[in-house]
């Protein structure tokens, strides 16, 4: 009897483990895809979205460059992930220009 207990404990070890990693790329396909739909109305609004509006959409930035001069505010919003990094440019509070770029494979 304390054989099958250990036996069906190693088991279950045995069957959980491969679930947990197809529930982890799930939810990395899932929240890529979420992002990819995020940074697509980011990239297409008109007018132009606020700083505010893409942190609603996107959360908190990882960095934020900022820069002023006569006249203009600039700031670059940056989202890197293991999968991607986006850079959003704002010049006076609103998207100027908006970047994705795919995980590099070498």
């Amino acid at each position: 009897m304390k054989y099958m207990k250990k036996s069906f404990l190693i088991f279950s070890m045995l069957l959980t483990i491969p679930l947990l990693g197809l529930a982890y790329w799930a939810c990395g396909i899932i929240s890529n895809a979420e992002t990819l739909a995020a940074f697509s109305k980011i990239e297409d609004s008109h007018p132009p979205l606020t700083a505010d509006e893409v942190t609603k959409l996107l959360g908190q930035p990882s960095h934020i460059e900022q820069s002023e001069t006569t006249g203009l505010t600039g700031e670059v919003y940056y989202y890197p992930s293991h999968k991607h990094e986006m850079k959003i440019v704002f010049i006076n509070g609103t998207v100027f220009h908006a970047e994705y770029t795919p995980e590099k494979k070498f």
